[in-house]
């Protein structure tokens, strides 16, 4: 008989994960003025819902936006500036970069 911890395991993984503050996605364009790839990266707030409509931030140098180890200079501290605008107002937006 197999054990139900492992998908008890999964599941409480999965609930944690639906909590966390936010998240961000990295991916690469194609860019056909620069002919290279081009990084950009995501933020989505707390509690995202897809289908859910949410204003969009675009900003720039979008290494330097949400981690120390992509910025030539520091992290901007963009990712906890919109989680803690959105605990503290509800406004809860899409930063691109």
């Amino acid at each position: 008989m197999k054990s139900p911890i492992f998908p008890a395991l999964i599941f409480l993984f999965f609930t944690a994960c639906k909590t966390l503050p936010s998240a961000i996605e990295e991916g690469s364009i194609k860019s056909i003025y620069l002919n290279r790839e081009v990084k950009h990266w995501v933020y989505f707030p707390p509690n995202y819902e897809r289908g859910k409509e949410y204003a969009l931030l675009v900003m720039h140098d979008g290494q330097n936006l949400f981690d120390d180890a992509t910025s030539f200079m520091g992290e901007w501290q963009v990712d906890e500036s919109m989680d803690q605008i959105a605990k503290d107002t509800g406004f809860e937006a899409i930063v691109v970069g």
